[in-house]
């Protein structure tokens, strides 16, 4: 079967979803407006490891699409990766006092570490090539916005990771913006509303960004 047949055969599959959503056996729901769409669990796992060629990611719990989003679309598209971790409680006391250009160091020397293995399971490899956007602690919000421009090998468009955590107390739930790095200034845009989007089942907690480093994703 070829490329395009795969991909239209996935969009007639597709169950795009609206309304309220439980999430991660009912810890944390997605209300998802008119103008978006969610993409359950199951079929993110697929768009992300056989049609866009992730490793596998047991985590992912959906995506928040555009409501323009088709997984055969020619156009490229922004999509919200959820995941979460069960890791407890974060705090976040620090977020604001953090070196950024010491941390990037770090992030492209275990980058490139990361790499080797990438390689060996068959995955093209992935460049850190700096932040996309500089990470700034919104402190009134709680919010840390973590943006990291990566250069994937064969690609000639760079790769935008645009990451926002909503911490709870038992764990981080990851709302990871995928696109191209052309549409940072659209992602940007539409992380308020998405952020509105997210909550744990017994009401909204603190927002934030846990600076917990996660794999990368992208497209």
């Amino acid at each position: 079967m070829s490329a395009y047949k795969t991909l239209d055969s996935a969009e007639k599959a597709m169950n795009y979803e609206q309304g309220i959503i439980n999430i991660s056996d009912g810890v944390a729901r997605v209300t998802i407006p008119k103008g978006f769409k969610f993409i359950n669990e199951k079929q993110s796992q697929y768009i992300l490891e056989s049609l866009w060629q992730n490793p596998p990611d047991a985590s992912v719990l959906g995506m928040i699409v555009n409501d323009s989003f088709h997984v055969n679309s020619q156009k490229s598209e922004w999509v919200f990766v959820i995941t979460y971790n069960s890791m407890g409680y974060v705090k976040d006391d620090d977020a604001d006092k953090i070196n950024y250009d010491d941390l990037l160091k770090d992030l492209k020397k275990e980058s490139a570490e990361s790499n080797i293995e990438r390689k060996k399971l068959g995955y093209e490899t992935l460049e850190l090539m700096g932040w996309a956007s500089k990470p700034y602690y919104d402190k009134e919000n709680k919010v840390l916005h973590w943006a990291k421009e990566l250069k994937v090998e064969g690609s000639e468009q760079n790769t935008l990771n645009y990451d926002v955590r909503v911490l709870g107390r038992k764990g981080v739930l990851s709302l990871n913006a995928v696109a191209g790095i052309d549409q940072l200034e659209e992602v940007k845009k539409n992380i308020p509303e998405i952020l509105k989007m997210a909550k744990f089942q017994g009401g909204l907690l603190k927002r934030s960004a846990s600076l917990v480093l996660l794999p990368p994703l992208f497209y």
